[in-house]
């Protein structure tokens, strides 16, 4: 009894740690100056039509909350994908 009340007290306090680190870490990252989607694909897409379509499909142009939903949806989904190659970023 006395083991899986220790495990549950750890998986109970795992799944929050972990939620913190997330958002924690997203916060940080979102409050940098500037243009995350310039930023990430750097100066190889100049096309604004095309740097408009990273925005609306990683939902850059969300409010952060549905932004940090969606980055935690792909990353549980392992589905992160990089905007220039087209090719997930766990396959590397």
């Amino acid at each position: 009894m006395g083991l899986a009340r220790f495990l549950a007290r750890r998986v109970a306090t795992f799944v929050p740690t972990v939620i913190g680190v997330l958002l924690i870490t997203y916060i940080i990252a979102y409050s940098i100056p500037g243009d995350p989607v310039r930023a990430w694909v750097g100066e190889k897409l100049l096309n604004p039509e095309a740097l408009e379509r990273v925005r609306e499909k990683y939902k850059f142009n969300a409010p952060w909350y549905e932004q940090f939903t969606f980055f935690v949806t792909q990353l549980m989904k392992a589905e992160l994908e990089d905007p220039i190659r087209h090719r997930n970023v766990f396959d590397e």
